[in-house]
């Protein structure tokens, strides 16, 4: 999270280097894509591909407070919906996993 607030936006956190290599190292340490049942993430160039894929979603979600009661809970739903839907991070034996709430719920940055 420190890393994350380094940046000006969710943007330019997703566009980085280091901040990609972080991203996956930690959900690595969360067992996201280990070893168990022939899961792996994706090689870093993908995986920071991946975090493109998904940086206009992101973007639409960074400013919403979970806390805010004029929040369109529908609208969040849906981005979310689309990051965890459309990101593809964790393989097993070669092809995307198809069960992605956990791997694309914790990458959101």
């Amino acid at each position: 999270m420190e890393l994350r607030r380094s940046f000006a936006s969710a943007a330019d956190a997703a566009r980085d280097e280091t901040f990609a290599h972080a991203l996956a190292a930690t959900l690595k340490s969360w067992d996201i894509g280990g070893p168990c049942h022939g899961q792996l993430l994706v090689p870093p160039p993908a995986f920071k591909e991946q975090l493109r894929r998904i940086l206009l979603a992101v973007v639409g979600l960074e400013h919403l407070r979970i806390d805010d009661p004029a929040m369109d809970d529908e609208r969040a739903a849906r981005l979310i919906w689309l990051i965890v839907k459309d990101l593809d991070i964790v393989r097993c034996k070669g092809r995307p996993v198809e069960r992605k709430v956990v791997s694309g719920t914790k990458t959101r940055g």
